[in-house]
């Protein structure tokens, strides 16, 4: 693959087996409990054995249908948090699902690996709709964080399960290619403006 998961501050790469501490001690760092958007045999709140952390490295190596990568702060080469594109439903419209450890949100690197992630897919691949994993509608950063970046709402599930006690909506959120052009072109207007 010639596409380079790189910026100024972060590094995208395939995880390995030596990721695994450093994995676990992020997974099970309580400000991500319910957070951590895993598939479903893995516990939402519960912490992660080291066995099940090892089993997810495993599982997302053989992954064939989408790409599950390690998000590395530049730079130290440090785990930060990690990017899954999967295309295994229909690969004109992938899903994506980002997650930074707690203490390196709002530093700006979320936003530089969702604009890699988004240019690989919208560039390199058949996508041309991008969507958000299920959102819990208390999860209010999440879904700012989404909307700041152009993705829309395109569905909600109604008492989706429970959340401290009180039920919740899961929304799903979505980014047409078009829309993203539309972005990288304004942006692009702005800078030639700006100074």
């Amino acid at each position: 693959m010639s596409f380079t998961f790189q910026s100024e501050q972060v590094k995208l790469r395939s995880f390995d087996h030596s990721d695994a501490p450093a994995w676990m001690e992020m997974l099970n760092h309580p400000g991500l409990s319910e957070r951590r958007y895993l598939a479903e045999q893995y516990p939402a709140a519960a912490p992660l054995s080291a066995r099940q952390v090892a089993a997810l490295i495993d599982e997302w190596q053989a992954y064939e249908h989408g790409l599950q990568l390690a998000v590395m702060r530049l730079p130290e080469d440090k785990l930060v948090g990690y990017l899954s594109l999967d295309w295994g439903w229909d690969p004109h419209a992938p899903d994506l699902s980002l997650v930074m450890a707690p203490e390196h949100q709002r530093q700006g690197l979320g936003s530089q690996v969702l604009q890699l992630a988004l240019r690989y897919l919208f560039l390199e691949t058949p996508a041309y709709n991008v969507g958000a994993d299920w959102v819990a509608d208390w999860n209010q950063p999440a879904w700012n964080f989404l909307q700041k970046h152009g993705f829309k709402p395109c569905g909600v599930v109604r008492y989706a399960g429970q959340h401290n006690g009180r039920p919740y909506s899961a929304l799903a959120a979505d980014l047409l290619r078009s829309e993203w052009l539309d972005g990288q072109t304004a942006l692009g207007d702005a800078g030639s403006h700006g100074d």
